[in-house]
């Protein structure tokens, strides 16, 4: 299975689909290019600060490839970089003790869902975009 398909099956990733779809990102993570994608679970949006349905198109763009990396990093190659750069262009600063976190805010709940084009890593929160957003 991709990560699109997934997304996509996953009752826990509905908000995460529904707006990936809206935001026509959905199809990008079904192609063969290798992702990491940090996929804030249906629990960890409905805590978050900001609803997604209440984005302009171009901040939920970004929010949404500020949570996906080009190539396929599992936990062990997370816990060996300091930082990851997001398809935003945005660099998020990873945490390996003892748990993985990302800029020291987002917490990766599940790791590891190895898939045809990709891993996903199950996230309790939202990254925040930089400043310049």
């Amino acid at each position: 299975l991709s990560i699109a398909e997934v997304v996509a099956a996953s009752p826990r990733l509905a908000k995460l689909e529904e707006a990936l779809s809206q935001a026509n990102l959905l199809s990008a993570l079904d192609t063969t290019e290798a992702s990491t994608l940090f996929a804030p679970s249906d629990v960890a949006l409905r805590g978050a600060p900001v609803s997604l349905d209440e984005l302009d198109e171009a901040i939920l763009t970004k929010t949404l490839n500020t949570h996906t990396v080009e190539g396929a990093l599992d936990s062990d190659a997370l816990s060996e970089l300091d930082t990851v750069t997001t398809l935003s262009g945005q660099t998020v600063s990873v945490q390996s003790d003892p748990d993985l976190t990302l800029n020291e805010e987002v917490n990766i709940v599940w790791e590891d869902i190895a898939l045809s084009n990709g891993v996903i890593h199950i996230v309790d929160g939202l990254l925040s975009l930089d400043d310049d957003s």
